[in-house]
């Protein structure tokens, strides 16, 4: 499943573990684990991202979608070109995942995002 969603959220899964996924923060030595998983039984779950190149105008999203378990029910990539904020290249990753989602038929309970804003 994951090869099929391109080489970027294929490279960026390689680091799961499980329902976890290991996170090494610049500012720290010590690990942190992210649960990426919904939270209750039955429930989906999709985390998203973005990324802004402005030298070159071009701007790419994706998410992932997982049940209760961590497990990928689904994924997807895109990329366009344009000059986005970094906070609206994010809002429009979680908007295209939403549609994303409702076209495969799925009900997504929760989203998250790693933007700050």
């Amino acid at each position: 499943m994951l090869q099929q969603c391109g080489g970027a959220l294929y490279g960026w899964s390689k680091g799961k573990f499980g329902r976890w996924q290991k996170r090494v923060s610049e500012t720290q030595t010590h690990l942190n684990y992210l649960y990426l998983g919904a939270q209750n039984p039955g429930r989906l779950k999709l985390n998203t991202n973005a990324s802004v190149i402005n030298n070159i105008s071009m701007i790419g999203f994706g998410g992932v979608l997982r049940d209760h378990n961590g497990m990928v029910v689904g994924c997807f990539s895109k990329t366009f070109r344009g000059s986005l904020s970094v906070e609206d290249a994010e809002l429009v990753a979680i908007r295209e995942a939403l549609l994303w989602g409702v076209q495969q038929g799925w009900q997504i309970d929760e989203v998250e995002s790693n933007s700050l804003h």
